[in-house]
């Protein structure tokens, strides 16, 4: 494909059960989202990642209650990230990671906590990690690398039994990198790296033996 995203797509989507659209590795162009795309309720899996789509992600994106995976990634796409993302209460995968995308993290991304995999990483995202990630107790990866972040990582997220991978490399974060023993989050590795006021959990100085 080549072009904005072909309206005619989404046409037969009402009468289907469930409804997938996979238009990765195109020449698409222009913005997200078309008129039946916001219509079409059983759309489950939208993948629109190595393109060339630009603007922002609209806040009308909420009207696609069923989507499970939504892959937005490595395009062209500015603005801020959306809070009615947050609406999404079936999404497990949500990948905007390669795009122009600035602004915080919105909190209400917490709300989503069907999330296994939330990957907002190679953007230019400021702010604080929200305390409100920690909610996500189903979360496997949080990709946040390669972005402006800057604060602590909150402790919560140290507690979510079900990480295997939090990566916040080359960030401007500071303080101890949280940790909780038996989570499947390693303290040491190249994951944190690119912080220079970030201490790694496993690397800390002993305390200074007291005198007399």
């Amino acid at each position: 494909f080549h072009g904005s995203i072909p309206d005619y797509l989404f046409g037969m989507c009402d009468h289907l059960k469930e409804f997938s659209v996979s238009l990765s590795d195109n020449l698409l162009r222009g913005s997200l989202l078309v008129n039946s795309m916001l219509e079409c309720h059983s759309l489950k899996h939208f993948e629109a990642s190595s393109n060339q789509l630009s603007g922002s992600i609209p806040p009308e994106i909420e009207d696609l209650k069923g989507l499970v995976y939504l892959d937005l990634g490595t395009n062209n796409l500015g603005g801020s990230i959306p809070p009615e993302l947050g609406q999404l209460q079936n999404l497990e995968f949500l990948i905007l990671k390669n795009n122009s995308l600035e602004g915080t993290i919105p909190s209400t991304l917490g709300n989503i906590t069907t999330l296994m995999v939330l990957d907002l990483s190679q953007n230019k995202i400021t702010g604080k990690i929200p305390e409100d990630l920690a909610n996500l107790h189903n979360l496997r990866y949080l990709l946040l690398n390669n972005n402006s972040l800057f604060g602590q990582i909150p402790q919560g997220l140290a507690r979510i039994v079900s990480i295997m991978g939090l990566d916040v490399a080359y960030n401007n974060l500071s303080g101890l990198v949280p940790h909780e023993e038996n989570v499947n989050v390693a303290c040491d590795d190249a994951n944190f790296v690119g912080n220079p006021y970030l201490r790694p959990c496993l690397a800390l100085a002993p305390a200074p033996a007291s005198e007399g």
